[in-house]
């Protein structure tokens, strides 16, 4: 008995562990992305990744997220697709529109490099009376192909 529970203490100190430094290695990758990128190339990334979107949804669908959060983003990076008008919100407005029970959707991006990959997150978000409602992460894979960013999406987590 005494065995088996020093066995799981320890398996769990080793999972730990590994958590720890994988949480490390994750944040490292994300910081090095962020600083290899120029503005452009994210700029691009973006706008490739919402174009990825708009195809598979359509337009109606696609319209119900324009609002990107500040976080990792500047207006520079904003999207420029005829007929969408992108715009942006800090987190406290953002806080605050999604107190109302009629809700409120946003966006949030994040980089991080994956071997010879861009990795792109669209966390497509939705809360209501300041409580989430639901939350989509989009993960896309980026690579340049002839000096132009190509991408696809490769994974949804609901």
């Amino acid at each position: 008995m005494l065995e088996s529970v020093a066995m799981q203490r320890l398996l769990l100190f080793r999972f730990l562990i590994l958590l720890f430094v994988w949480m490390l290695t994750t944040n490292t990758e994300q910081a090095k992305a962020k600083s290899e990128l120029s503005p452009s190339d994210k700029a691009a990334i973006i706008r490739s990744a919402m174009e990825i979107k708009l195809k598979s949804e359509g337009p109606s669908k696609f319209s119900e997220y324009l609002v990107f959060s500040t976080t990792d983003m500047s207006s520079a990076l904003l999207p420029r697709i005829p007929g969408f008008a992108f715009r942006m919100m800090k987190p406290s407005q953002i806080k605050k529109r999604t107190q109302s029970i009629a809700g409120f959707r946003y966006l949030i991006v994040d980089f991080a490099k994956t071997g010879e990959f861009i990795s792109f997150n669209l966390h497509l978000v939705e809360r209501r009376g300041g409580l989430p409602l639901y939350s989509h992460v989009y993960k896309y894979r980026f690579s340049r192909v002839g000096g132009e960013w190509q991408g696809k999406l490769f994974m949804i987590i609901c």
